[in-house]
């Protein structure tokens, strides 16, 4: 298994997203911050159940 820097700037932005929504990544700006509080406001709503990661990873 590779090691991954999850606060880099080189990764794709789904992989921004879903580590940003499994709260590996700490929000780099402020849109990667309205970002997470969205995803807050939609689990404290019961809206977000799981996050489906591919089977070869992010």
């Amino acid at each position: 298994m590779k090691n991954v820097d999850y606060n880099s700037n080189e990764l794709e932005s789904d992989q921004v997203l879903a580590y940003l929504a499994l709260g590996y990544r700490t929000p780099q700006n402020e849109e990667e911050e309205k970002i997470v509080q969205e995803i807050e406001k939609y689990r404290e709503e019961g809206k977000i159940y799981e996050i489906e990661i591919p089977f070869n990873g992010i």
